[in-house]
């Protein structure tokens, strides 16, 4: 999940609407419209967090994996497996 995310942000961060979706931009302008705002949207919150390059950015996705692998792989003091709550059985 957190590569795809990642995978998808820079899809749409390292796009150009303006040459990559001008077929967009004129058969569906709210589409376009869209886009352009998420991309506004993103590349703000990105600043916010001091996420201003995409060495940063895939810095911090990797840094997400990699704990959440850790998550999954630890273990409680008898031994099983961790299960998030929404996954388990009770």
């Amino acid at each position: 999940m957190a590569q795809g995310s990642r995978d998808a942000l820079e899809a749409l961060l390292e796009s150009d609407p303006i040459d990559d979706l001008a077929w967009t931009r004129h058969a569906n302008p709210q589409a376009y419209r869209l886009v352009t705002q998420l991309r506004r949207y993103y590349r703000r919150e990105l600043s916010h967090r001091g996420l201003t390059s995409p060495e940063a950015i895939t810095v911090y996705y990797e840094t997400v994996r990699l704990e959440l692998l850790m998550w999954v792989t630890r273990a409680d003091s008898a031994g099983r497996r961790l299960v998030p709550p929404a996954c388990s059985s009770d």
